[in-house]
């Protein structure tokens, strides 16, 4: 099997390159998603369907009558950011660039694709192949289900994987796993602050809303240190303020544009009421008022805790122990495989791909951000052992 795969590790990597040179943001994506299906024509994989614009789903049949259905999710969106490292295979597209490594996962999905197509004999259900736009903050998961992903496609499991540095203990040829919530739920937010406005020489005939602004940040750091239990993990940060335009003159309004992330629903209810109870309580004590309003959010990315133990066992055979890793330490960063793993129990994994070299040592979101793509075989590797054992459980 490692051989198999070793074999298709050069073709996987030039796949990832051309992606990379590629890259879409959120849902514009149709570059990527062409390309996508071109590659699945050749392999003579026909029976798909796009959901949300440019999000793909692509069925290969199994042989043997099974009628399970495993889901392996790709994300394929990049990022607005400007690449400076030069390589051969830098984006080609001003502004944009695969700074989080979706570009691998693509090209690892397709070795999937391709393993099967050419080892027909091996699948024993059915898999259904899901490239998903708009994972960074665009909610593309949920607009695929809302699109009639599930319905048209139904699926009882759904693998994943990302790549990177993410976990500092799932370091270069690593498999990370946990049963434990992984990765954070994410919601954005937006809070209108209005006041009243007028000169800055008499501040006593309005009502400042950067005044009152400036208390409801600091109010909202409160959440968790007094509303929250000091083990809970839980972050609320205000990123973006917006309002006046003089600096003599007063704003009627102010916004403030923030981001909340927990690990369990119970702490992101918290989060919720209490960030309203605090805008009005403060706007209101300044004779002010507000408009809270939340994004839908990417739940915590939570594994199904019988899949990972039968994984860890069932990977002890293919690989190494010392290569699989048990994640302690939760990521307070947010992703959207979250809300298949909500429809399908699963298993998102993690592949350490920085090789400790100066080109993979820029985190996610980096301008600079790589990976040493030479191992993305493994990454495939992993899907299909976990895929051929599953049909047999």
């Amino acid at each position: 099997m490692k051989e198999k795969m070793l074999d298709m590790q050069e073709t996987i990597a030039q796949w990832r390159r051309y992606f990379h040179q590629y890259p879409g943001v959120g849902f514009d994506v149709e570059e990527t998603s062409t390309r996508i299906e071109q590659e699945l024509d050749k392999m003579g994989i026909t029976n798909r369907k796009r959901f949300a614009s440019t999000g793909i789903a692509a069925l290969i049949e199994g042989n043997s009558g099974c009628d399970k259905t495993v889901a392996l999710r790709a994300d394929i969106d990049g990022l607005p950011i400007q690449q400076i490292n030069d390589v051969p295979y830098k984006s080609k597209i001003d502004g944009r660039m695969h700074a989080c490594g979706h570009d691998a996962h693509i090209a690892m999905a397709l070795g999937v694709a391709k393993y099967f197509t050419e080892h027909k004999e091996e699948l024993d259900g059915n898999l259904l192949l899901i490239f998903q736009p708009g994972e960074e903050g665009y909610g593309g998961a949920q607009a695929m289900l809302d699109d009639g992903l599930y319905e048209e496609y139904p699926f009882e499991t759904v693998f994943g994987c990302h790549v990177g540095s993410i976990f500092p203990d799932v370091k270069y040829n690593k498999i990370g796993l946990s049963a434990k919530p992984t990765m954070a739920a994410a919601v954005e937010f937006s809070l209108d602050i209005y006041g009243k406005g007028g000169h800055g020489a008499v501040p006593q005939e309005t009502v400042d809303p950067v005044v009152v602004s400036a208390h409801v940040i600091t109010a909202l750091q409160t959440i968790k240190s007094r509303r929250l239990a000091p083990t809970d993990n839980a972050i609320v940060t205000i990123g973006e303020i917006k309002g006046g335009s003089a600096p003599n003159i007063i704003p009627d309004k102010v916004t403030l544009r923030g981001t909340a992330r927990y690990l369990t629903d119970d702490i992101g209810k918290c989060i919720y009421s209490s960030i309203d109870e605090i805008a009005k309580g403060v706007t209101a004590a300044f004779g002010g008022r507000h408009n809270l309003t939340f994004k839908d959010p990417y739940p915590p990315v939570k594994n199904d805790d019988e899949l990972v133990k039968w994984a860890k066992e069932e990977l002890s055979e293919v690989t190494e122990s010392d290569q699989i890793v048990e994640i302690e330490k939760p990521s307070m960063g947010g992703e959207d495989v979250a809300v298949f793993l909500r429809k399908a129990p699963g298993i998102f994994f993690f592949l350490g791909t920085n090789n400790n070299t100066e080109k993979t040592s820029y985190p996610h979101h980096h301008h600079k951000f790589d990976i040493d793509d030479s191992l993305l075989w493994k990454g495939t590797n992993v899907f299909v052992n976990l895929i051929k054992k599953y049909y047999k459980r």
